[in-house]
């Protein structure tokens, strides 16, 4: 389970945006295993033009790990 703490302070969270009358979508979530299937890594990019960041959290058999923090990153 990830603590409270690791995901509270997330500001503007972009889960994907939809572009109206349209099927378009980016996506700025996603989650990725690792070629031995014991890390899980769960990854968003949030924040708004002026503040973006990433997270990433690390969860290592069913264990969870750390979070990484990038923070003001070019999209």
């Amino acid at each position: 389970m990830i603590p409270e703490s690791d995901y509270c302070f997330l500001a503007d969270p972009n889960f994907c945006l939809e572009f109206p009358g349209t099927m378009i979508r980016e996506v700025y979530s996603s989650v990725y295993r690792s070629p031995d299937q014991k890390r899980l890594y769960l990854h968003m990019i949030n924040g708004d033009s002026a503040a973006t960041y990433e997270v990433t959290w690390i969860i290592e058999d069913d264990r969870y790990l750390k979070r990484v923090v990038d923070r003001n990153i070019a999209q």
